[in-house]
């Protein structure tokens, strides 16, 4: 069974975008088998969905998942179990609750940031020579990504970083069966829409990743790996990246899903 990858947090932050609605009045989720097999979701059928899905492109190839399906493969029994063991060790999610909060505090991009303040705001004023004298030849490569794109984290920070992933784990939380497909496409779409607020392209929000990704996991070998994926994506005509344009209008949600949590 393929191993996928998902850059995670140890627990799921400690609050919710929704509270429980009233017992009588709330909407019932659609109860299917555990992982019950839906039509696949192609670019044809829902471009902002699958444009918000291109987001997540570094992690789809590296885990060897289809950008071109919403949510890289056909949603089965077997993806069901695997997805709930994904959120359970990246991210501490164990039900849907957990999966509201930890997606909302994605969207919210408030995961990232205790990384970003802890390894990176200390560099952002000191000179090349300080930094330099405070690092190891290891955490150097480290030290000149934030020396290089100082301003650019001034401005924002590793937001991209979280917007990203929440693509992933919103991703897993539906094959998982925590939610449905309704809420998937408005919370997709919503990190969607705040990414192009953010950024101005998909390089932009690229290097974003990268910068969070190198302060959560400052280990060179793996930087390089992404960085390699990201400049793949968008310098390669045939990239996805290059394939859907960053200025995709992504109106027409289809009317806000109701949140049940308890």
């Amino acid at each position: 069974m393929t191993t996928l990858i998902a850059a995670g947090a140890a627990s799921a932050a400690p609050w919710a975008s929704a509270q429980p609605k009233d017992k009588e009045n709330r909407p019932r989720l659609q109860r299917l088998l555990p992982g019950a097999k839906q039509r696949l979701i192609r670019e044809k059928d829902d471009p902002p969905l699958l444009w918000a899905w291109s987001m997540n492109a570094v992690l789809n190839e590296r885990n060897g998942v289809s950008n071109d399906i919403y949510a890289g493969r056909e949603k089965s029994p077997r993806l069901y179990e695997e997805s709930r063991d994904v959120l359970r060790e990246w991210w501490g999610v164990h039900n849907r609750e957990d999966a509201l909060k930890a997606i909302d505090n994605l969207n919210n991009m408030r995961m990232g940031q205790a990384n970003f303040e802890k390894n990176w705001v200390p560099l952002l004023d000191k000179s090349e020579a300080e930094v330099r004298s405070l690092l190891d030849d290891e955490l150097w490569v480290c030290g000149r990504m934030v020396l290089d794109n100082r301003e650019f984290l001034r401005v924002h920070g590793v937001k991209g970083w979280d917007l990203t992933r929440a693509q992933g784990v919103i991703s897993f939380a539906w094959l998982a069966d925590w939610i449905t497909l309704p809420e998937a496409r408005e919370l997709a779409l919503t990190a969607a829409q705040r990414a192009q607020q953010e950024f101005n392209g998909w390089s932009s929000l690229g290097l974003s990743y990268l910068l969070g990704f190198a302060a959560w996991k400052p280990e060179v070998q793996a930087i390089r790996e992404r960085q390699s994926s990201v400049q793949n994506l968008v310098h390669s005509p045939d990239s996805v990246w290059s394939r859907r344009p960053w200025r995709t209008p992504l109106a027409g949600l289809a009317g806000r899903a109701d949140f049940e949590v308890a």
